[in-house]
């Protein structure tokens, strides 16, 4: 009788794992982070579609997110970003309020001594959206992260 009872729990364990399997839990998305100095901000994913693209409806609502982690930057100052190999290796863009800053995606995990220029007339010194993309081809959008980028 005495060795059925860890069986039994070795049993229940497996079963219980197996059914975890089938519920809908959300995985952590890979992580981006900017870093200025000694200081650093990282950021899951405002949305991310591991195995396909993200709709588009909800891209747009992704690209709006008002409460995002903030850096604050010297005026002249830099900072880079750091991305998860899974989306260097897909490929990514790095947006400053919505307008691309590359030609093409960038396939490194650190991007580096990006700098922005503070005080154009229609935002003065509001902070600046950050955005990090991984494109799903030329379909849409696989992963949107954002940061605010604010002047120091």
């Amino acid at each position: 009788m005495k060795t059925r009872r860890p069986a039994a729990l070795a049993g229940a364990a497996v079963l219980g794992a197996l059914a975890l399997t089938g519920c809908n839990i959300d995985k952590p998305t890979p992580l981006v982070t900017l870093v200025t100095g000694s200081t650093s901000v990282h950021s899951e994913a405002e949305c991310y579609k591991d195995d396909g693209t993200i709709d588009d409806a909800k891209v747009s609502d992704c690209l709006n997110k008002t409460n995002l982690e903030t850096i604050s930057v010297n005026e002249g100052g830099s900072f880079s970003v750091g991305v998860d190999k899974k989306i260097a290796d897909a490929g990514w863009l790095l947006l400053f309020d919505g307008k691309p800053q590359t030609q093409s995606v960038i396939k490194t995990t650190y991007y580096s001594d990006i700098r922005l220029k503070y005080g154009a007339p229609e935002k003065g010194d509001e902070p600046i959206l950050v955005q990090v993309v991984q494109p799903d081809g030329e379909k849409g959008y696989r992963g949107v992260w954002a940061f605010k980028v604010k002047k120091k």
